[in-house]
């Protein structure tokens, strides 16, 4: 699988480990009026009357393979095994998007490496990082129709860019797409984008 380089500025605020255990994809097309659309999924409910949570990017944790065959998550604050195999950020983030929405890339499917991204974590309120990719599909992936509330899916959604703004969207994931979109807009043949996306000047710090 390609990867191209459009890493997203970091902000001043913030620095990245240097072990980052999370991953995401941003799979991007157009529907069909030719509007830019994302991918998005919404997680399950974590309580009968609790407010459904906001759609968000496909994340999750890289996995391990430890000597004795067993694959494991690398837990939050912790460095992978010394004598693991450890997954690629690619592997991670195209193995999520599996996962949470049933995407699956095809094999010559070109990604745009965005880079180290801060998001709050939903549970936490904290800071946490992921390594973020950005993928515009054409027809070529394959979408499984599988159960995903395994994968704590409650729903899959493409969202047109317009309307991936809270509170339909997370906040930080909405900041983060607008960031995303501003980087690939040249390369997307989309100048105009400042007339289809929120301002994401804001979020470059």
């Amino acid at each position: 699988m390609p990867v191209k380089s459009f890493p997203l500025p970091l902000p001043d605020s913030l620095t990245p480990p240097d072990f980052i255990n999370k991953a995401g994809v941003l799979p991007l097309s157009k529907n069909v009026q030719g509007e830019w659309q994302v991918l998005l999924m919404q997680p399950v409910s974590s309580g009968q009357h609790s407010t459904p949570p906001g759609f968000q990017l496909c994340k999750g944790t890289r996995m391990q393979q430890l000597p004795d065959g067993a694959w494991v998550d690398v837990k939050d604050g912790t460095l992978p095994h010394e004598e693991a195999t450890l997954e690629s950020m690619l592997q991670t983030a195209t193995r999520e998007v599996e996962e949470e929405a049933g995407m699956q890339f095809s094999p010559r499917q070109t990604f745009f490496d965005m880079g180290p991204v801060a998001f709050i974590s939903a549970s936490t309120g904290q800071a946490k990082w992921m390594h973020l990719f950005a993928a515009v599909v054409d027809g070529e992936q394959v979408m499984n129709s599988q159960d995903l509330t395994a994968a704590g899916t409650q729903d899959v959604r493409w969202i047109p860019l317009r309307e991936a703004v809270a509170p339909l969207v997370r906040q930080d994931h909405a900041d983060i797409i607008a960031q995303v979109y501003s980087q690939l807009a040249e390369h997307l043949g989309q100048n105009e984008h400042s007339s289809t996306m929120p301002d994401s000047s804001r979020f470059q710090r």
